[in-house]
C-alpha cells in the first residue's frame, strides 16, 4: 500500500507559498523546482524529474493472479540439510589429506 505522505496533491503556485522568503524562492525557481502540496499537508519543492519519480513510487505494481491450489506446491523443493561434518570434510578434503600424510610419516619415523 502506498503512503499518503508521498501522494502529490497539486500544484501550488510560487508567490503563494508560505515560510519561504522572496530570495529564497527566486533561487528555487532559477533551479527550476516547483512548489507541491503533499499527501501529509507539507510543502515541498520538487524539480520535474523528483515529481516524476514520486509520482511512479506511489503507484501500485500489478498484483499476479492468484496461483491454482493444485500448482501451489510444484515449484516448491525442499533445501536438504546435510551434516556439517560432512560439509566440512568435503570443503577440506585436501587438507585433511595433507594432515593425515604428515602424521602417518611422523607416527612411522618415531617407531
Amino acid at each position: 500500500m502506498s503512503k499518503s505522505k508521498h501522494l502529490i496533491v497539486q500544484e501550488l503556485d510560487p508567490a503563494s507559498v508560505e515560510g519561504v522568503s522572496e530570495l529564497q524562492r527566486k533561487h528555487y525557481l532559477t533551479l527550476g523546482y516547483t512548489p507541491y502540496l503533499m499527501g501529509d499537508g507539507r510543502k515541498k519543492w520538487l524539480t520535474d524529474a523528483q515529481r516524476v519519480y514520486l509520482e511512479t513510487k506511489v503507484r501500485h505494481r500489478p498484483v499476479r493472479p492468484k496461483e491454482k491450489p493444485e500448482q501451489r506446491g510444484t515449484g516448491r523443493r525442499k533445501r536438504r540439510r546435510r551434516n556439517r561434518v560432512v560439509l566440512f570434510i568435503r570443503d577440506n578434503w585436501l587438507i585433511l589429506l595433507l594432515l593425515a600424510i604428515i602424521l602417518a610419516t611422523i607416527i612411522y619415523m618415531l617407531k
